[in-house]
């Protein structure tokens, strides 16, 4: 299993071109950065600089880990972002029900309007069934803007 203890390491020397700049540029020394390089390699089984060249330049393996990488850190940003909303009162989340037929009919009626007027919504549909009880939700899609 892949764990990612400090992945500021491996994007710092990506972008430096060189452990040693990114060493000091990370207030660490040369050869521990080396090793953490190393056993991120070894962990993942896969070389992630070729060391061939002057600056080091990213392999294909490497260029796929920065991709996660940088997905990650701005997966991580929306979260808190979001989540200071929901802390705040500020959240802009609009959740919808409704049976398949009925948001089919009255949903392309009177949605768009609504988002218009109310940019930066998010939105939730919830397709509902009936039970024996009142309702139970079947599905959760969620609707970004």
């Amino acid at each position: 299993m892949m764990n990612i203890k400090n992945p500021e390491y491996f994007l710092t020397v990506a972008r430096e071109g060189s452990v040693s700049k990114a060493a000091e540029r990370l207030y660490l020394s040369q050869p521990y950065l080396s090793q953490c390089i190393g056993r991120l390699e070894k962990d993942l089984g896969a070389k992630l600089f070729d060391r061939s060249h002057s600056p080091l330049t990213l392999t294909e393996a490497g260029k796929l880990y920065q991709t996660y990488l940088e997905g990650v850190g701005n997966l991580a940003g929306r979260f808190a972002s979001q989540l200071d909303e929901i802390k705040s009162g500020r959240s802009r989340i609009l959740n919808v029900g409704m049976s398949l037929w009925r948001g089919s009919v009255v949903l392309p009626e009177i949605l768009p309007a609504y988002m218009a007027s109310h940019p930066g919504m998010r939105w939730f549909c919830m397709n509902t069934t009936r039970t024996g009880s009142r309702s139970s939700f079947s599905r959760k899609r969620s609707i970004l803007p």
